[in-house]
């Protein structure tokens, strides 16, 4: 029975249990971690091996350590009374206090303790006079118990079980003369099952925890013991998870955007109607714009430069010079400073080539808003994705190469059909054929941007 308890134990727990027995089944883990030469936390360890085979217990003890603070050679209702006897054990409080040659502040305080301890009375003769009682003259020939406490704490802390005596508590109602810290000590109690191993039958022998090449070379590893290995061992619990589909199909989406030499863009939440609507050249009379299908912000947003917002005004107004007779109407910069949670990530495109010197690829993988009542496959916010081409080169075919490989990367299969959108012509929708249903499902829209949209922003 205890062969095979000590051989389901590893070295530690061997050396915990064998200093436990020689110590007479019990020790503190301060004890246990001096005799065996392990650290506090390896002894812990241990002993949880030992709880768990029923062979320990640990118990817990309330302790207090105190340590002095204050640097007294005397207690000040000492110096008091001494040199109220060598007065005669009466006299005025000016006649004591050049006596014993304490401050003011200490002879106030002197006094009150003195009157706590029955030590002295005050008589109102001739002025206040300071008695000696009997007790005080009964003090004078030994020191009390708070006195004896301070002289053992000039030599070191001590560690005591109950802080509720009379010299402590003396002690303590003073400012700033001992430091009182709550201390816990922890003893290892073997059980009787343990008692009854013999400290001489517990080996302690070095046990290999690793199997290295040298060992096998050297053919040692024949003579070496090996540590068992406890499948049960107590450890801490861990709580596995993983990431959401969706953020994974968003980390996919951006390494393919990074393989095919596209940088990545961010551009702000809470936009003015100026960069997702007017740079695209979406008139400011257009469905897009009405408070059913975009969440508008109280408040008022700050125009880009004066030069870009001309540009744009004018391409709006009657074409400028790309070749476009416009909308025909004003352009109200008030409309266009209106804010909005932007309805699509084309807006950090459209800030994008405003900025940028072509040629240039970048894409943007962010949340959009549009005010649609949630269903099982709609929601007012969700994610979209967009990738734009500055180029002069650029052309329609290179464009729909773009996506073919970039559908293709994400493991579907894709097809093209002509579409429409403000600001792209030509246009074009991508559609994905899914297998089980046997048909195709639009995935996004792309196209040309029109001169109307990249000549102003590009200036």
């Amino acid at each position: 029975m205890h062969k095979k308890i000590l051989g389901e134990l590893r070295l530690h727990e061997k050396k915990v249990l064998r200093t436990l027995i020689e110590k007479g089944g019990k020790a503190s883990i301060e004890e246990i971690s001096k005799t065996s030469g392990l650290d506090q936390v390896a002894v812990m360890r241990a002993f949880l091996v030992l709880k768990e085979k029923g062979l320990a217990d640990l118990h817990e003890k309330k302790l207090y350590k105190i340590e002095k603070t204050l640097v007294y050679h005397e207690l000040p209702e000492r110096s008091l009374i001494r040199g109220l006897g060598t007065l005669g054990g009466k006299t005025t409080l000016d006649q004591l206090t050049k006596k014993t040659g304490l401050t003011p502040e200490k002879v106030s305080i002197a006094v009150g303790w003195a009157k706590k301890k029955g030590w002295i009375n005050l008589q109102k003769e001739k002025g206040n006079l300071l008695v000696l009682t009997p007790q005080g003259w009964e003090a004078l020939k030994k020191p009390g118990s708070d006195e004896e406490l301070l002289t053992k704490l000039d030599k070191k802390s001590i560690t005591v079980e109950n802080i509720e005596t009379d010299a402590i508590a003396s002690l303590k109602r003073r400012k700033d003369v001992i430091k009182i810290k709550e201390l816990v000590q922890r003893t290892i109690v073997l059980s009787s099952k343990a008692m009854e191993i013999k400290a001489e039958s517990i080996p302690l022998q070095e046990e290999i925890t690793q199997l290295t090449p040298q060992l096998i070379a050297s053919g040692e590893w024949r003579n070496k013991t090996f540590q068992r290995y406890n499948l049960l061992a107590p450890i801490e619990p861990i709580y596995p998870g993983k990431a959401h589909p969706l953020r994974l199909l968003l980390k996919r989406i951006r390494h393919i955007f990074l393989e095919m030499g596209f940088i990545e863009l961010k551009g702000p939440i809470v936009d003015t109607s100026f960069w997702p609507l007017d740079a695209l050249f979406i008139p400011q009379d257009h469905p897009a714009r009405d408070m059913q299908d975009t969440f508008y912000i109280r408040g008022e947003g700050v125009l880009p430069q004066k030069e870009l917002v001309e540009r744009v005004a004018k391409t709006h107004q009657d074409g400028w010079k790309t070749g476009s007779k416009g909308w025909g109407y004003t352009w109200n910069p008030k409309t266009a400073k209106e804010l909005i949670l932007r309805t699509h990530t084309t807006s950090v495109s459209a800030r994008s080539m405003a900025k940028i010197s072509p040629p240039t690829r970048i894409f943007c993988v962010d949340k959009v808003f549009r005010n649609e009542t949630p269903t099982y496959k709609n929601l007012p916010e969700f994610y979209q994705v967009e990738g734009i081409v500055v180029d002069k080169n650029a052309t329609f075919t290179g464009l729909l190469g773009y996506l073919d490989v970039f559908c293709k990367k994400m493991g579907l299969k894709v097809g093209f059909r002509p579409g429409y959108f403000p600001y792209t012509e030509p246009s074009v929708e991508p559609e994905i054929y899914l297998e089980e249903k046997k048909t195709w499902i639009e995935v996004g829209g792309a196209g040309m941007f029109r001169p109307e949209v990249v000549e102003p922003l590009l200036g």
